[in-house]
């Protein structure tokens, strides 16, 4: 247990000595490298056996690998390629980590003309030396007709993989954690008519589960051409696949059912699937094909996911986001005790186990509250018991610096309820002040109370930032969810527009200085906002924005292929069909009312952006140059959808506060 000796003092004043990482005092408003620069760690994982830590953190502007000796103090070692971008560590063995990384290409020979993003995972030392390509002698993988993925284990193996392969079908490997050769141990079905990622028509396996034994026991297959899927499992004692549940592409929003783990009875599965209007965690019955008992259900949020030890894949809990922050139901007595005594000793914060050891004795947390504003990372012995800071991923960002966020909400025009975040500069009073309204991206998605590097940057500027949870956003129910379905522009638009009003009529901001920033589908919302409702805003800054939604949907068919695609079947369903609403995608295009535009527009795009094509910004200046309306527009060189290079990023924030600055201050 912990216990009151690991004062906050002594925890802040450990961690610097065993890994090497300082604060620094807080002063005047951070310039804007602080918030640009790439976080100085995420993902702190610890080997197997706990001898090491990985993480990943900036090396020149982009995210690297560095390992540290637990304990040892000292210069760790770094893995920092140049021609892929690093995304995430899991540990292969104690000694063997296993890198997952992306890269961009276009593959020719398919006979695509545009670059898309591939990933692909590369195995190195505890010295960060000896990197292998997992799967690398696949010639599949080599020429890159697919991913692969990494499922887990084989239980009780710590020099094994079992990883994914997908190109003309799934298949799964046992991979050597030392030279990153597999042998395959099993195969999914798969019918392929055309070419592999641009077929006309695929039948087969897409995902797998695996039990706590590592084997394969549940299926998801596409059933035809439409994108219908049939979930097929194993019983235990069977090499049979039977169908156990189906749904249609056309009910994927309701009927879809996840399939996360395993109970001790091989026949018990752990699912997620809605009941009435939210997702709830369940027992599945692959005897009976039905559904159990409810494992836990929050009644205002979806359930995220089942929490699995690492391991063992041993379900002891059930994560979900609340509108108040991130939580875990743990059905599992020894790790509830684990996440109590942290929140014991981290009093009012948000924290997440985010990896242990195989012995479940040492684990790395993480941590955001009032003492860690940007969020630390702490190592944790339960055995001493101990606890140390490693570091955190704004190091220079202090309690002093923060800009507070709380959670507000209003109705919208048509009675909905629209949760939001409101951040106020530090010391304001927020009072008639310029804002600074912010739509996320997604749009299925959605914010939360988390550190937000660039709703941070821009409250700590001088703006109130409000950042509407507007309908469309996911986690808050089916319903909630599909009223967003067909409404860019529209009750979406209108959702934004009303929280902008509604800070109007609480005095909170200066009707004559409120801006509308967005990234993504928020760069969408962004454009949206200056041409159709011209009259809210002084200004518009759009990031990877969407300003054609007809174009847009003909990329994704042409990117994606015109067959079962979980991508192309999306976008259709979310925002239209060009052919029956074309009318209706007109008149919600921005690019198509850009005479409309009365105010100030700034917009930015990645030259390397595969997911929204820098042609959609492209356009949009082509239309306000039509209609002789003034505007900026910066190309970001070498950068994507995510702008994953802090040069990039920085340029991004100096632009956007210059830009504010001229016309809301």
């Amino acid at each position: 247990m912990i216990t009151s000796a690991f004062s906050r003092a002594a925890i802040l004043a450990a961690g610097a000595f065993c890994f090497g990482f300082g604060a620094t005092q807080a002063g005047a408003a951070l310039p804007a490298d602080v918030y640009a620069a790439l976080p100085e760690i995420t993902q702190a994982r610890l080997s197997p056996d706990g001898q090491f830590v990985a993480m990943t953190q900036p090396v020149s502007g982009a995210a690297s690998v560095t390992i540290y000796k637990v304990g040892a103090g000292g210069a760790p070692c770094a893995f920092a390629p140049t021609d892929v971008n690093v995304l995430s560590v899991t540990w292969a063995s104690s000694k063997r980590l296993l890198v997952n990384v992306s890269y961009v290409k276009t593959l020719t020979a398919l006979g695509e003309h545009r670059p898309r993003e591939l990933h692909k995972q590369i195995l190195i030392d505890t010295q960060c030396r000896d990197p292998k390509l997992v799967l690398g002698k696949l010639e599949q993988v080599r020429e890159s007709l697919g991913n692969t993925q990494v499922l887990g284990r084989p239980p009780g193996d710590f020099e094994h993989i079992l990883v994914a392969s997908f190109g003309y079908g799934l298949e799964i490997y046992k991979v050597d954690a030392n030279t990153g050769d597999g042998d395959l141990v099993y195969t999914g079905s798969s019918h392929v008519t055309g070419m592999a990622l641009k077929s006309e028509s695929f039948t087969g396996t897409i995902d797998v589960v695996l039990d706590q034994a590592g084997e394969p026991r549940v299926r998801y297959d596409v059933a035809n051409s439409a994108g219908d899927i049939v979930v097929r499992a194993r019983l235990s004692g069977s090499d049979e696949w039977v169908d156990v549940y189906r749904y249609t592409a056309a009910e994927q929003n309701q009927k879809k059912i996840e399939f996360q783990g395993f109970s001790t009875d091989p026949n018990i599965a752990y699912v997620l699937a809605r009941n009435g209007d939210h997702m709830a965690a369940y027992e599945f019955d692959l005897k009976t094909k039905s559904l159990g008992r409810i494992v836990y259900q929050d009644p205002k949020v979806d359930v995220d996911n089942f929490f699995l030890e690492p391991f063992t894949r041993r379900v002891v809990g059930v994560a979900y986001t609340g509108l108040d922050g991130p939580h875990v139901h743990w059905t599992d007595q020894a790790w509830a005790k684990i996440d109590a005594d942290l929140h014991a000793t981290f009093e009012n914060s948000e924290i997440f186990i985010s990896s242990a050891t195989a012995d479940l004795k040492k684990f790395t947390v993480f941590v955001e509250g009032p003492e860690d504003p940007a969020g630390n990372y702490y190592f944790f012995d339960s055995s001493k018991p101990e606890i140390f800071k490693i570091g955190g991923l704004y190091p220079r960002v202090t309690p002093a610096d923060y800009a507070q966020k709380k959670l507000i909400s209003y109705k919208a025009r048509d009675g909905l309820e629209i949760p939001a975040y409101l951040t106020v500069p530090p010391g304001a009073s927020a009072k008639n002040m310029p804002l600074v309204i912010m739509p996320h991206g997604g749009p299925a998605a959605r914010d939360d109370t988390g550190f937000d590097w660039w709703a941070q940057f821009v409250a700590t500027r001088g703006f109130i930032v409000l950042q509407p949870q507007f309908r469309g956003s996911e986690g808050f129910g089916k319903a909630f969810e599909e009223a967003g379905h067909h409404k860019w522009g529209l009750e979406m638009q209108n959702d934004v527009s009303d929280g902008v009003k509604y800070m109007i009529d609480q005095g909170l901001a200066d009707p004559k200085k409120v801006c509308i920033v967005g990234w993504s589908y928020g760069g969408y919302a962004a454009m949206a906002g200056v041409t159709l409702t011209p009259e809210l805003y002084k200004c518009g800054i759009a990031v990877a924005g969407v300003s054609n939604l007809v174009t847009m949907l003909g990329f994704e068919a042409i990117h994606h292929g015109m067959g079962f695609d979980q991508t192309t079947n999306y976008w259709p369903k979310l925002i239209g069909d060009t052919t029956r609403d074309g009318e209706r995608l007109r008149a919600t295009s921005p690019a198509m009312h850009a005479d409309r535009i009365t105010a100030a527009f700034l917009m930015i795009h990645g030259k390397n952006d595969t997911t929204v094509p820098i042609e959609q910004s492209e356009q949009m200046a082509q239309a306000m140059d039509r209609a002789g309306k003034p505007y900026q527009f910066i190309r970001v060189d070498g950068d994507d959808h995510q702008m994953r290079k802090a040069v990039s990023r920085k340029q991004m924030l100096e632009v956007m506060e210059k830009f504010l600055q001229e016309q809301l201050k």
